[in-house]
């Protein structure tokens, strides 16, 4: 395969992934001395002149050019314009780019978690976590969202089950349910409107409906500029019933 040229808004530096071996044409190019570059960066075989900040990779992989990160180490999007790959953000990982104002996903999405492997309720009435995890501070962003699909199994009878989505202390999704075996939530979706700490969402006691309703929207102020813990939860009246949260898909939407 031909190798191929990727610019860079900066020099490669510590942290950067460039290929083990630069044997089979590549190298990367650049109006500095070998010495500038971090030794961070690995796999580089050599600085010649040419255009700064470019990189040509052998087989043309651009993967292999991304900057990996952590959310906690990820810069400042003042401080770099491109592309970045955020390791602990996603299932696998995401990849984010910055605009040298914002962060935005690449793609406006990423799955931050799913499973469907079944996880019941106790033979308790009290409410019970069934999933939860870290949103990472920040990561919403002023006008991002977090979007909840469930799909619960319930006894069938006249006794409550309650069913809940929390960020933070509140609940964005709490559906009581009676006389049904079933429940699949349509996607709730936790919105930042204009700032970090401002949510609406549509009417936690509707969530499994996603019909019109002349219930008002819930609405929070859960700071997501903080780490929130996001919980899905389950409570029975009946401490002999079951409740299984079924499956959940959580996604990150920020574009």
């Amino acid at each position: 395969m031909p190798n191929r040229t990727y610019v860079f808004a900066e020099y490669p530096q510590e942290g950067d992934v460039l290929p083990a071996s630069m044997s089979g044409g590549g190298e990367v190019r650049g109006d500095l001395a070998a010495a500038q570059i971090a030794a961070g960066a690995t796999g580089v075989a050599g600085v010649t002149s040419g255009n700064p900040g470019s990189i040509i990779m052998p087989g043309g992989d651009a993967r292999l050019a991304t900057r990996q990160y952590t959310w906690a180490t990820l810069p400042a999007a003042s401080a770099y314009i491109g592309n970045a790959f955020v390791s602990d953000i996603g299932s696998h990982g995401s990849l984010w780019r910055s605009d040298g104002s914002t962060w935005g996903l690449v793609g406006g999405l990423c799955v931050l978690s799913q499973s469907s492997v079944a996880v019941s309720a106790g033979a308790v009435t009290t409410e019970e976590t069934l999933f939860s995890m870290t949103i990472p501070g920040g990561s919403m962003g002023p006008n991002g969202a977090l979007r909840v699909t469930t799909l619960f199994t319930t006894t069938n009878s006249a006794n409550t089950k309650t069913m809940r989505i929390k960020l933070g202390a509140t609940a964005f999704a709490a559906q009581a349910g009676t006389t049904n075996a079933t429940w699949e939530n349509i996607p709730q979706t936790i919105r930042n409107r204009g700032s970090e700490a401002s949510q609406v969402t549509f009417p936690a006691a509707n969530a499994h409906t996603g019909t019109a309703t002349g219930s008002a929207i819930t609405t929070g102020t859960e700071n997501t500029a903080t780490d929130l813990v996001l919980a899905i939860t389950g409570q029975k009246a009946s401490a002999g019933e079951v409740l299984t949260l079924e499956s959940y898909t959580i996604e990150l939407i920020r574009p």
